[in-house]
């Protein structure tokens, strides 16, 4: 159990070993702190021991972690200090804590992207409150640079968001750094990855598929995923949206899960019309009885919904989220019974 920030989520557990796994695993976080003070600004401390190193203190507001820095009088350093903190800071309360991770919120297999592409979190985010599980079928027919089959990969796999990049959490050389901090056990960090990668599968029990019109889009989401080590997970191909209904068997798909084409002003509202419309009559022959659609936009969800409206789907959750300082709506529609 926790408590619900406005920016984050507070959980109390007596294993290192919990939070250790969320720096490993979690898909859905940028960063995570081992608390070790809250309460207003003025009101937090350090524990001696940390001071008797080198730390950093840095923070959303860079100058409320400044502040922060003199109120306890210790040295402010940026770079390779002992131990790092991190501030984080909501009105008046404040939870300064250890920083376990460094900012894990950018994904080392987006390499091949564009500038309309989905952070792994924004993916990963939409998948769940689409309902995604490993035994789905699902489908992701605007496929762009793969970040939704990545993401869904990774979890269907029980693969480790940074297993190729575990010396980057800085909670590995926590334990090595200062003679004043001893933190952590350095083999007791080996075995608990040792332990975390025997979870890894070589199969899923349910398929991902990556589609798209333009062979461009193919070609990143597949080169992206063998970055992220899960091309075993996904299939590709290059299929029109029209196609759909002759590439999967009707009522077979669990989930479609998309960041579809933009419906924007200067997009004609003609072609606008007839893509949407498309796009749910294909959809509502595929999908199973219960099968759910969730859309990712920043622009021109007034259009899908009216879509998805005429060919009976019911809109089922609505929300917005933020994608760095961009506003996007999630859509989730439920096929009709």
């Amino acid at each position: 159990t926790g408590k619900e920030l406005t920016e984050g989520v507070l959980f109390s557990t007596s294993k290192l070993e919990d939070i250790f796994t969320i720096c490993y695993r979690s898909q859905s976080v940028s960063r995570v702190l081992l608390v070790v003070s809250e309460g207003k600004l003025d009101e937090l401390s350090i524990p001696k021991d940390y001071l008797a190193g080198t730390i950093s203190i840095t923070g959303k507001s860079s100058s409320k972690a400044q502040e922060l820095a003199e109120h306890i009088e210790a040295k402010k350093v940026y770079k390779n200090a002992d131990v790092p903190f991190y501030l984080h800071c909501e009105d008046e309360s404040c939870w300064l804590g250890i920083d376990l991770t460094g900012d894990v919120s950018k994904r080392d297999y987006r390499i091949f992207i564009g500038s309309e592409t989905l952070t792994g979190i924004t993916a990963d985010a939409v998948l769940r409150l689409a309902g995604y599980e490993p035994k789905h079928m699902l489908l992701d027919p605007f496929c762009r640079a793969g970040s939704i089959v990545i993401e869904a990969a990774l979890h269907a796999l029980q693969m480790p968001v940074r297993y190729y990049a575990k010396e980057k959490l800085l909670f590995v050389n926590l334990f090595n750094k200062s003679e004043h901090v001893n933190l952590f056990n350095k083999s007791d960090i080996e075995r608990f990855f040792v332990a975390q990668d025997k979870a890894i599968t070589e199969t899923i029990p349910g398929s991902i598929t990556a589609l798209a019109a333009q062979f461009p889009s193919v070609q990143a989401s597949r080169k992206n995923a063998k970055i992220a080590g899960v091309t075993k997970a996904i299939e590709f191909s290059r299929t029109e949206l029209e196609w759909l209904d002759m590439k999967f068997e009707p009522g077979s798909v669990d989930r479609i899960v998309t960041q579809p084409v933009e419906i924007t002003a200067n997009f004609p509202a003609v072609k606008a019309a007839k893509l949407t419309a498309l796009f749910f009559e294909r959809a509502k022959k595929i999908l199973k009885p219960d099968g759910k659609i969730g859309l990712v936009l920043r622009q021109g969800k007034d259009a899908y919904a009216a879509a998805a409206a005429q060919h009976g789907f019911t809109l089922e959750h609505e929300r917005t989220i933020m994608q760095g300082k961009e506003a996007w709506q999630v859509v989730l529609f439920r096929k009709p019974s």
